[in-house]
């Protein structure tokens, strides 16, 4: 049974994403056997895979290229199955964007 996840990609992100000629696309499947699915007008990426633990490990590395990660730094996640990305809102803790 195939597993499916959907995420929003800010639209300055999905070229870092699909990489010249779709070359990053094209490397993510590859090294984590899934297909991406990229909608570049509505920045939405639809993960399908059979293994729920790459589509989920996969959701993470589009997460971290949104973030702005380098696609190489995402692919760390693969590498080290104890990594992981944790995005920390700082937002509250701070007056201005400046402090931030």
């Amino acid at each position: 049974m195939s597993t499916q996840q959907e995420i929003k990609v800010s639209s300055n992100r999905i070229g870092a994403l699909i990489g010249k000629a779709g070359a990053t696309k094209r490397e993510i499947e590859e090294k984590t056997g899934v297909t991406l699915q990229i909608d570049s007008e509505e920045g939405v990426v639809i993960v399908e895979g059979e293994d729920a633990l790459r589509v989920l490990t996969t959701v993470e590395i589009v997460r971290a290229i949104n973030r702005g990660f380098s696609p190489e730094r995402a692919f760390r996640l693969l590498e080290d199955e104890d990594m992981m990305l944790d995005v920390i809102d700082l937002s509250d803790m701070v007056d201005s964007p400046r402090q931030l």
